[in-house]
Parts: C-alpha cells; structure tokens; sequence
C-alpha cells in the first residue's frame, strides 16, 4: 500500500468506507424485510382470521341467543317475536361478514378441513332455525322448544368445535410466529451491532494508515523544502516510495543535488573570472610602466627601446591570449551555470504540478467523501420512516387489542344478564315445585293447578339449560377474545422488536456519517499540506531563478571582459606594428608616422 498512487489511496478509502455503509444498510434491510413478512403475515393472515372467526362467533351466539328467548313463553308475542327474529338477522349477518373475512384467507389442509365442518353445521343450524322459527309462528311453540334443544343444539355443538379449534389453531400459530420472530431479532440484532463495530474499527483503522501514509511523507517534504529555500544545501529528505510523493521526493533530492553542482560551478567560474581580471589589470599595468619606458627609450634611444619594446609586446600579446582564453571559459562556464539554472526552474515546475495534481485528487476524494455522507444520512433517513411507519402499525395494533378487550367485557356483560336469568329460572323451579306440593295437598281439586305446575317447572329446567349453554357460549367467547388479545399482544411485541432493530440500523448508519465526515476532513487536510508543499516548491523556484539571473549577469560581465581583452590584443599588435616600423625605419623619423 506504500507504493500505491495517492488517487489510489483516496480511492481505496472512498470504497471502504462506501462497502461499509452497503454491508450495515445490507444486514439492516434484511432484518427489516424478515420483520415486515412477519408483521404482513400477521396484519394479512392472523389478524384477519382472529377477527373473522371472532365476528362468526359473535354473531353466531347472537343468533342462537335471540332463537332460546323467542322460545320463552312469558315472551310469546309478535313484537318480541319480530325483534329476536331481526336479532337473529342481524347475527346471522355477523355471520356471512365473517366468513367472507375468512374465506379470503390463505388456509393449511387442517384448517380448510375444520372449517368445511364449520359451514355444514352452520348450513343444518341454519336450515333447523329456520324451521323453530315456522314452529313459533304456528303457535307450536313445544315442538319447537324440542326441535331447539335436540337437533339445533348439536349443531350449535359441532359448530362451535369447530370455531373453537380454529380459534385455538390460530392463537397457537401466532405465539409461534411472535416466538419465531423475537428469536429472530434478536439474532439479527447482535449480528449487526458485531458486524457495525467490527466495520467502524475497520474503516478507523484503513483510514488512519492511509492518512498517516500521506501526510507524514508530505510533511517531511514540506521541512525539507523549507530548509533547502532558507539555504541548507545539507537537508536531508528520507522519503521513498513509487508513488507520487515517493516520486516527488526523488524529484526534490536530485534538484537539491543540481543546485548545489551549479552554485559550485558558479563560484568556481566566478573565481577564475576573478583572477583573469586580476591578471588583465597586471598586464596593463605592465603596458602602461613599459610605455613610459618606451617614451624614456625615445630619448635615449630607439634602437635599444625598440628591442625592449618587443620583448614588452611578446609578453602583453601572452597575456592577453591567456586572458583571453580564460574569459572565453568563464564565458561558457557561466552558460553552462545558466542552462543547469533553466533545467532546475522546469524541474521545479513539474514537482509543483505534481503537488497540485495531489491537491486536486484530494479535493476530489473530498467531495466524494462528502457524497458518501449525503447517502449515508439519506440512508439514516429513510430507516427513520420505516421507524414511523412500524410505531403506526404497533398503534394500529394496540387499539385492536383494545377493541377486542371491549368486545370481552360486553361477553362479561352478557354473562352477568345470564346470571340473572338462571337465578330467575331457579326461582321460578322452586316456585314449581311448591306450587305442585300444595296442588297434590289439595287433592282432586288441585290436579289441573298441578300439571300447570309441572309444565312450569319443566320451562325452567329448560330456562336453566339454555342459560347455561349460552353462558358457555359467552364463555367460549371471552377465552377467544383473551387469545385474540395474547395474539395481538405478541404482534406488539413483534413490531417493537421490529422497531428497535431500525433504530439500530439508524444508529449504525449515523455512525457511518461520522465516519465519512472524519474522513473528509482527514482529506481536506491532505489537500492542505499538498498546498502548503506547493507554496514551498515555488519559493525555491523564485530562489533558483534568482541565482539564474546572477549567472546571467555573470556571463554578460564576462562577454564585456573579453570586449576589453580583445580591445587590449589589439593595441598589441598596434604596438607590434609600431616597433617593427621602427626597427625599419630606424630613427625617430619613423614614429609620429606610427603614432598616428
């Protein structure tokens, strides 16, 4: 990973941190979608039946309650006649509602089965109601008193099995779902808070090793750039790498070397300019004590002057040319210095590309880091609604729960008028049977107040059956109403659980945000110190054309020496030609002539 691009690295760090974030938001929406086929079986399949199964029975114990109290004679007449027969109706309409509820429901074999057997003795109970009504309004009122008690009571009986088993079958299959999906939760629950912190530590852990790789070459690069632009040509830059800042370092090592090469040379060239006009400023003085010497010679004599003269000019035209030959060298030596100076300021200008193509990645990784967080929180956001939208159903769920606990304490309330109506009928027994001892006691007279007597007490004993199975039926009812109650309550529990699992989700993708922001900002202060490194490069950039422009002022200074060498060469062969027309001549005759 050392001798990866920093685009890599910022890559590497973007994909990680983005696999992260798919790995959590993945697990919770597993989780997510396992509670949601519950909740729907529950909300589509349990709910529905409970429901259905729980109208069926309300209407069904409606309608055979409405059929026992037309049966009671203190109540035969046609007005309480017409309004149990509308009861009946309307249970009966409870009934058909649900059913139709019912049979929209997915059932297994059993369940189908059971409730095939449900519709057949619901169909005979019907048909046998139908038939207690005709015998009512016949005015046959015993026959349908029997007909009530034998064939229309066992099929009640084997219709209410029935419901009771489904009832039962589906409480049962409810605590298995809720048990089920607890376990479940839970399960998905610890695998994604382990799966969440072992990612956080991960992404911690990429993140800091390539922001350590970064920053960290980058920062001894930016104290070697300052050390060498405040004049340490001994700094040291330990940095290696094939990446962009190993590449960079490598860059900076060798510009340190060709600088530290051309400063030599520069001073070198400088010294050897030093002594060649060192050397120019003794020949010309040695001309000047020599051309007074010529001048005394003139006196005394050409002749000897003239030899002395020569010798004078042997020695300037040597000089001269070994000046000559020295300026045309520190000439070149000062181009050379210039070209070395030119190959440095571009070598400058690639590295401060280099940096600012680092700054640009950075910046780039930055933004993408940004966007990363943008998803992230859309993600958080979206695992808020679905927290709404389960909290919504659990509400839905608990005023169900609180609508069959109603419908419980009305079965109460039921049982409570039954109780009455069996103290009645216990009463009306006792009445019977003092009235049928005091007829026996009245002998003949009292035979016809005996049997009235006697069927009294027969109409109370079947009073007193009647209230009892109907206080079974209402009993039946309320164990239904407690299981339909258990079942929502394990729905409740199924949705909490459900909830708490997306804040966990939620919780897990705000950390992630965090993440992304602590990665961004990890990038940004990349991006910061390849800018500081950048503004570093450029001032031994401004340093180094500042040096080049010295040797340039040193080779013009040198192309002006040699003007004035080449001025100096000149004059000795003007001086040369002078003393060879002496020599020719021969006398004082001969030198205005040469000296004009």
């Amino acid at each position: 990973m050392g001798n990866a691009k920093v685009g890599v690295k910022l890559f590497t760090t973007v994909c990680v941190t983005s696999l992260v974030t798919l790995v959590i938001g993945f697990i919770g929406y597993q989780g997510l979608r396992q509670t949601g086929v519950a909740l729907s079986s529950v909300a589509e399949q349990s709910l529905p039946f409970v429901a259905g199964l729980g109208l069926v029975k309300e209407g069904l114990l409606a309608a055979q309650s409405a059929e026992r109290t037309i049966l009671v004679p203190e109540l035969a007449n046609s007005k309480e006649f017409d309004r149990q027969r509308a009861n009946i109706q309307t249970g009966l309409a409870l009934v058909d509602a649900g059913r139709t509820m019912v049979d929209g429901l997915t059932l297994d074999e059993e369940e189908t089965a059971k409730w095939q057997v449900f519709n057949a003795a619901l169909t005979d109970w019907r048909k046998t109601n139908a038939q207690v009504l005709d015998l009512v309004s016949a005015a046959k009122r015993s026959n349908a008193l029997t007909l009530s008690i034998g064939t229309s009571m066992f099929s009640m009986k084997k219709a209410m099995e029935a419901l009771n088993f489904l009832l039962e079958r589906s409480r049962q299959e409810a605590e298995a779902q809720a048990q089920a999906a607890l376990a479940d939760a839970a399960s998905r629950q610890t695998t994604l808070m382990v799966v969440a912190g072992l990612c956080v530590v991960l992404s911690a852990l990429l993140g800091t090793l390539i922001t350590l790789s970064i920053t960290r070459p980058l920062r001894q690069g930016v104290a070697f750039a300052r050390a060498v632009a405040d004049g340490d040509m001994q700094a040291r830059l330990d940095v290696a790498g094939r990446d962009e800042i190993g590449t960079l370092a490598d860059a900076m090592r060798r510009m340190l070397v060709s600088l530290k090469d051309n400063i030599a040379q520069a001073t070198a060239r400088g010294e050897e300019a030093a002594a060649a006009a060192a050397t120019a400023c003794q020949a010309t003085e040695v001309a000047e004590s020599h051309r007074q010497a010529a001048e005394t010679a003139r006196q005394e004599g050409m002749l000897h002057a003239a030899g002395q003269l020569a010798d004078v000019a042997g020695v300037l035209t040597g000089a001269t040319a070994a000046l000559a030959e020295h300026t045309e060298r520190a000439t070149q030596g000062a181009a050379e210095q210039s070209s070395r100076l030119s190959e440095a300021v571009a070598a400058m200008g690639e590295m401060s590309a280099t940096v600012l193509d680092v700054a640009q990645n950075a910046a780039t990784a930055s933004q993408t880091a940004a966007a990363a967080r943008d998803k992230a929180a859309t993600g958080s956001a979206v695992v808020g609604r679905v927290v709404d939208g389960i909290s919504a159903a659990r509400d839905k769920a608990l005023v169900l729960a609180r609508d069959m606990a109603d419908l419980g304490s009305q079965a109460e309330g039921i049982g409570r008028v039954l109780g009455v109506i069996s103290d009645i009928a216990d009463q009306t027994n006792l009445l019977a049977l003092n009235a049928a001892i005091e007829a026996a006691r009245a002998g003949e007279a009292g035979r016809g107040f005996a049997v009235v007597a006697d069927e009294v007490r027969k109409l109370a004993e079947k009073t007193m059956t009647a209230t009892a199975e109907v206080g079974q039926a209402i009993r039946d009812i309320q164990a239904g109403t407690q299981k339909g109650v258990a079942g929502v309550r394990d729905a409740v529990g199924m949705i909490e659980a459900a909830n708490a699992l997306a804040g966990e989700s939620g919780q897990a993708l705000a950390a992630i945000v965090g993440l992304v922001e602590a990665a961004s900002d990890q990038v940004r202060s990349i991006a910061a110190a390849s800018q500081e490194q950048s503004a570093a490069s450029d001032s031994i950039e401004g340093s180094i054309a500042d040096v080049n422009r010295v040797s340039e002022d040193t080779a013009r200074a040198m192309e002006q020496a040699a003007g004035a060498v080449g001025d100096l060469a000149e004059q000795a062969r003007v001086l040369e030609n002078l003393i060879e027309a002496l020599r020719g001549d021969g006398g004082l005759t001969a030198l205005p002539a040469a000296a004009g």
